[in-house]
């Protein structure tokens, strides 16, 4: 937990006394709740084991950015985690708006 905390702090900034639901806005880009949406896909990896999407945060200031997330479900001793890792799109999709990336090709697809 001590790693993820250092990680997000460098990523989004600080968020001292925040919940984990305020480090995305409320809603999404396609208007969904953030809370509702990320229990939705929380539920497919744990379905799937893996998945891959992007998803809209906010920096300590408020500021909204992009990350691709990438969730993986492991046992270890009889318990299940949730393994994630979040990469900052924010420099990626200024610089190249109209570039595919090489994870769109097996991203999980938006569904209305």
């Amino acid at each position: 937990m001590t790693k993820r905390k250092k990680d997000m702090t460098k990523l989004a900034g600080s968020h001292r006394g925040e919940t984990k639901n305020s480090l995305s806005p409320e809603r999404q880009p396609d208007g969904r709740l953030s809370r509702e949406k990320a229990g939705e896909r929380i539920a497919q990896c744990l379905s799937k084991g893996s998945l891959r999407f992007d998803w809209l945060l906010c920096r300590a200031g408020g500021e909204p950015f992009p990350v691709e997330i990438t969730m993986a479900v492991y046992h270890e001793q009889g318990k299940t985690f949730l393994h994630s890792v979040w990469r900052d799109l924010s420099g990626l999709t200024r610089t190249q708006p109209k570039r595919e990336r090489p994870a769109d090709k097996n991203k999980e697809e938006e569904k209305p």
